[in-house]
């Protein structure tokens, strides 16, 4: 650890077929693919994945089963409802 490399967020087991997700307490977020991540030695000083701003920090980091996508539709659909009353702008009749 370096003070150019911060504090560890979080730490997790993850596989190929996953995906990551990071919030930063700006309300930033990115979702990615673990096998788009790079391996790198142990002499480096790591990988970057999000860049922040100067005064922003990465908060949250998760880890998402890629298989999962297809609940997303699903997710969406449950967002534009609320206690079984259609949302504005619903697309649903």
């Amino acid at each position: 650890m370096s003070e150019r490399n911060k504090e560890v967020v979080s730490s997790f087991p993850v596989k190929d077929n996953h995906q990551i997700m990071m919030v930063t307490d700006g309300g930033k977020l990115i979702r990615m693919p673990v096998e788009d991540i790079r391996i790198a030695g142990r002499k480096t000083q790591g990988v970057i994945l999000f860049r922040t701003a100067e005064n922003e920090n990465v908060v949250s980091v998760t880890w998402l089963d890629a298989e999962d996508d297809d609940d997303e539709s699903d997710i969406a659909e449950e967002v534009n409802e609320f206690d079984g009353v259609e949302a504005v702008g619903s697309d649903e009749e």
